[in-house]
């Protein structure tokens, strides 16, 4: 049976109470990967044959472009890739490009180029593959420039229709002439689909009024144009975008087969593709979210295009586009039961929801934690949205840490000037008690590592360089890994210091930019980094890791692998917020903030198999979740054998506190 990936608890019941109306099945068949040194998989259209024309959307100036897949069952090659067009004619800023595609039944290809407030927008026309020659006849050189054309379809009677964001416009499909306008929609507008049994047009959108899915011309056909007269908004007033801004996730298809409209759902979490029956918009008859992928479920989903071969069986095709993946689902077969998925769930989720607390009130917002031996917990704030509000706090009984009372001040580092979005990104504590912190100011001069004694003095400890060592270099996190050592993340090295007076012991270079938290298996040695910013054509590395060495052999550590955990994490979000890990050694997991979805969550790995999350929590059992921004984790363990998880949320200034039960692996957790 191929590998599944775990969804989280909550989800059960929103499963069990849609299981009636999720009555089409799509079963996983099989995906390929899109190239990795380009802009992100967005468009998608099939032609007759079954073959795959998608777009991409620019991660880099001028990377955009559309390709052809004659055979995407078949495991597709680098050079079974074909280049449609380059979009290079015109200059193409990064979130912008190709955003469009078509094909009508001759093999011509349509494709609907868009540049950005006061660039160049354009829909050209290629010729049948395999050469996709220019069809110099179609606007002046195969080119129609005009207003920011974001959508392209094909309709009968040599026209297709484009969709700009408030228009929909009608061009002859062999000269390009404009032969109607219709204007007026809602603001936003970024795809268009047509059904050929009732002649509408259904547009897709994102921005302007918060759930408005899909919007709707109707009253026309193809051969009467003058029908078309006003565009109706909240056509599907739920899914789609959500209200989300930004060109990826706003795209729509139509079946004209089995009559279903396919459109991105950003209501959904994770973001899937909603399948709708144009009778009943009440509801999305399926979701498609890729359970079954050996590859985890879908993770930014684009766009979907259906296609029925000659033997009746439909497959639809997704764009993943953070992914860079185009993934293939059949109608019908075994399909995504909801039943088995909640049957997954209750087999192996291991969480229960305790409470939750709020953290120090007029400071900054609550962000890195670590634990001592004693049970007590230790956490630092980011300084936002004002200067100077970082700090550390110190809870000895953190099972009741309501009343401002019980939360100590360590460290307010008053001594350095903290600009707002800064602070203490990183907190541990030794053996011994003692607190180590990391302060990032943005500036190399100003970044430095303190020492402080342990509760209840909390004062500097001399010997640690004076209290405070400026290193010259923006130090993200601290980790005590024993023996006397330190390890320090910076933005592109590990470095290991003396726990004692901060003598730099050992350095390991050339890791990839953004790094923002480590954490230290001392089963194994292996250090587990979390990192942000997508680095262009890398953009689910959010977890590296660092290995071949341990505490007591530095120099085995030599080479960093990038995308060790290379889904979920950051979601390649640029900020110095939301970027920490954590790793449990009793219940050898690793533990990770996970921005992939609508709904934030914390994410549990484990180390033998870093592609799949095993279990996500979200904080919707509390009266003040579900989780807005969280950040960090940390897992203490009582003499009783009992395991509770500590969660920061830096959005609502709480942290949240989940229970295990007592395990010295993740198989043997029971769900509460």
């Amino acid at each position: 049976m191929m590998k599944r990936t775990k969804i989280w608890m909550l989800l059960v019941v929103v499963l069990a109470a849609s299981a009636t109306a999720q009555t089409i099945p799509y079963e996983y068949v099989t995906e390929f990967s899109t190239p990795s040194d380009l802009g992100e998989p967005l468009a998608i259209a099939v032609d007759s044959n079954g073959g795959v024309y998608y777009t991409l959307l620019a991660t880099a100036e001028n990377n955009t472009g559309c390709f052809y897949v004659a055979n995407p069952f078949d495991a597709p090659a680098p050079e079974d890739h074909i280049l449609v067009d380059d979009g290079l004619l015109v200059n193409v800023p990064a979130g912008r490009g190709i955003v469009g595609v078509d094909v009508d039944e001759e093999g011509n290809v349509f494709l609907a180029m868009e540049s950005g407030t006061g660039g160049t927008s354009s829909i050209t026309k290629h010729g049948p593959a395999p050469t996709f020659d220019w069809m110099d006849d179609f606007g002046n050189m195969a080119m129609v420039t005009g207003q920011r054309y974001n959508g392209v379809v094909v309709l009968p009677n040599d026209l297709i229709a484009v969709t700009t964001f408030t228009n929909v416009q009608f061009l002859d499909s062999n000269t390009g002439e404009i032969l109607r306008d219709v204007s007026g929609g809602e603001s936003y507008q970024r795809d268009i689909t047509y059904n050929p049994n009732t002649h509408e047009l259904y547009i897709s959108k994102n921005g302007g009024n918060s759930n408005n899915g899909a919007n709707l011309l109707t009253g026309g056909s193809p051969d009467n144009l003058e029908g078309y007269a006003e565009i109706q908004p909240a056509f599907i007033a739920q899914g789609g975008n959500n209200g989300t801004y930004g060109i990826k996730n706003q795209k729509i298809g139509y079946d004209k087969v089995n009559d279903l409209i396919l459109i991105t759902d950003a209501s959904d979490s994770p973001t899937t593709i909603a399948v709708y029956r144009p009778g009943d918009l009440s509801a999305p008859a399926a979701n498609i979210h890729g359970y079954q992928s050996p590859e985890g479920p879908l993770f930014l989903p684009a766009d979907a295009a259906a296609w029925t071969d000659e033997n009746g069986d439909t497959f639809v095709f997704v764009t993943d586009s953070s992914a860079y993946r185009i993934v293939v689902f059949k109608m019908g077969g075994e399909g995504e039961s909801p039943e088995d998925i909640v049957n997954d769930i209750e087999a192996e989720h291991p969480f229960t929801y305790v409470t939750d607390f709020e953290t120090a009130p007029d400071t900054g917002a609550p962000f890195a934690l670590a634990a001592d031996a004693d049970g007590g917990l230790y956490y630092t704030l980011f300084s936002t949205p004002n200067p100077n509000t970082t700090g550390c706090y110190y809870i000895a009984d953190p099972m009741n840490a309501n009343g401002v009372e019980n939360h100590i001040l360590v460290n307010d580092g008053a001594d350095t000037d903290v600009p707002a979005n800064r602070g203490f990104l990183g907190v541990a504590v030794d053996d011994e008690g003692s607190i180590y912190l990391a302060l990032e100011t943005g500036q190399a001069v100003s970044a430095n590592v303190r020492k402080i004694q342990p509760a209840p003095n909390f004062g500097l400890d001399t010997a640690f360089g004076g209290g405070i060592i400026y290193y010259g270099k923006r130090i993200n996190a601290v980790e005590y890994v024993g023996s006397d050592t330190l390890a320090v993340s910076t933005f592109d090295t590990v470095e290991f210091l003396s726990s004692s007076d901060g003598a730099s012991k050992y350095v390991v270079g050339g890791a990839q930019t953004y790094q923002r938290d480590l954490a230290y298996n001392p089963n194994t040695g292996d250090i587990y980094l979390a990192r942000n910013r997508q680095v262009p054509n890398e953009p689910l590395g959010s977890v590296n890791l660092l290995s071949g060495g341990n505490v007591d052999n530095l120099g085995g550590y030599t080479e960093f692998q990038n995308h060790f955990v290379p889904q979920g994490g950051i979601g390649g979000t640029y900020g110095a917020n939301n970027q920490l890990i954590e790793y449990d050694a009793v219940n050898n997991q690793i533990i990770v903030p996970d921005y992939s979805g609508t709904q934030a969550m914390m994410a549990f790995y484990d180390p033998a198999d870093p592609e799949s999350v095993f279990a996500l929590v979200d904080g919707s059992e509390s009266d003040n979740g579900p989780f807005d921004s969280p950040a960090d984790a940390v897992v203490i363990h009582t003499a009783q054998d009992e395991t509770f998880v500590y969660i920061s949320d830096m959005g609502l200034r709480r942290i949240f506190v989940y229970q295990t039960r007592g395990a010295t692996s993740v198989d043997q957790w029971d769900l509460f």
